[in-house]
């Protein structure tokens, strides 16, 4: 009898060996950075050497800058590498030790990423300090805003009429125009920012009602963006601004000096000439600051407004957020009246054309043709049916 053959033991494949160094919370959230983001060690230290901010994102770039290797993390892994060079190292290790193995790998990716703040956030700064600007021209030189403020003076001139001193006033405080709307007349529904709205466009606002109307006063999104902006925030802004730049300078000094002559280009051409162009726009926008200032406390002058604690200035909340309230009725209003006038030109405009055709109508008149012609002298002969 022939016994069967014993079946061979089944080898099970064993998981590759590999070094584990880091903490597992910090190895598990890096190997999630790692996979999550796609990081290839050779785009980023292509992206780093050439000094590239297209191939990745910021956010890529600011979450490599805070998974970088400490001190002793690095420490632990060139040990392990020295002793034990057979067994490779896990992924996030490997990860870590292949960046720090980029030239001055920590001062490019500050240059980096500098590079792509910078210009963001001086063009906030920027926005911010035009946006004030223009709203604080258009309420100095605005002729309807000056139309709008004798109307409501010569208003307030009427109703105090009985008062020597109120009666004949020249000028009013700001803080009256938030209160406008809540001054009813004796038609309850109608108040004296309604009515207000109504004589300016009887007045002076002739475009009303056509394509060619334009909205008096600032617009009340640029005044309550202006009444957030704080000079003495901005002027930090651009202070710490300036001190990153300084330290970009710093870290792109010690980069030149510890670079071979195979990788200190293109960073050495590139973000001197990146640093040259942000000195620049810097400067434009430390001038852009003063000629602000300038125009807000000429604008504040103008309007009598005053700081009530001694030495202190006006800031753009306390003149701008006394606006904010009464540009933003008025301007419901004055679209309604806008749309409504609109309406009623159109109906008119329709009546006259219906009109027009009608007049057009009744000039014509119908004539019969007289008998004698080519075509009644045939029919009279029957040459022709």
């Amino acid at each position: 009898m022939i016994e069967p053959k014993k079946a061979a033991p089944v080898r099970l494949a064993t998981k590759k060996q590999v070094a584990k160094i880091l903490e597992p919370k910090r190895s598990q959230n890096l190997g999630i950075l790692i996979s999550s983001k796609h990081l290839d060690i050779a785009v980023v230290e292509s992206a780093i050497l050439g000094c590239d901010n297209s191939v990745l994102t910021l956010d890529d770039l600011l979450a490599i800058y805070d998974s970088r290797a400490d001190k002793d993390e690095l420490t632990k892994i060139k040990k392990h590498l020295d002793k034990n060079y057979d067994l490779a190292l896990d992924r996030p290790e490997q990860f870590l030790y292949d960046l720090s193995q980029i030239a001055s790998f920590e001062r490019r990716l500050k240059c980096l990423i500098f590079q792509s703040t910078f210009m963001e956030a001086l063009t906030g700064v920027e926005h911010k300090l035009n946006n004030v600007k223009a709203t604080s021209k258009m309420f100095l030189s605005g002729v309807g805003v000056h139309q709008i403020i004798s109307l409501l003076l010569a208003f307030g001139n009427y109703m105090n009429g009985g008062s020597r001193t109120r009666g004949q006033a020249d000028g009013f405080a700001l803080d009256i125009l938030p209160k406008i709307k809540d001054i009813k007349s004796k038609v309850n529904a109608v108040s004296l920012l309604h009515y207000l709205v109504k004589e300016f466009i009887h007045d002076f606002d002739k475009d009303c009602g056509t394509e060619k109307a334009k909205f008096p006063l600032p617009e009340p999104a640029d005044i309550a963006k202006s009444a957030e902006i704080n000079f003495d925030d901005v002027h930090k802004e651009l202070k710490k601004l300036h001190k990153d730049m300084t330290d970009c300078e710093k870290d792109m000094n010690v980069v030149i000096a510890e670079s071979t002559e195979t990788n200190l280009e293109p960073f050495q051409t590139c973000v001197k000439a990146f640093l040259n162009q942000a000195n620049q726009t810097f400067q434009e926008q430390q001038e852009n600051l003063t000629e602000c200032r300038k125009i807000f406390e000429e604008m504040t002058h103008f309007y009598c407004m005053y700081s009530k604690s001694q030495g202190d200035s006006v800031s753009p909340s306390d003149f701008f957020s006394l606006w904010t309230i009464f540009c933003k009725d008025f301007k419901n209003l004055w679209v309604k009246e806008h749309h409504k006038l609109f309406k009623t030109r159109m109906q008119e405009a329709e009546k006259k054309l219906h009109n027009i055709k009608a007049d057009r109508k009744q000039s014509v008149t119908i004539t019969t043709k007289k008998k004698g012609g080519l075509k009644h002298k045939l029919s009279s002969h029957s040459l022709m049916k």
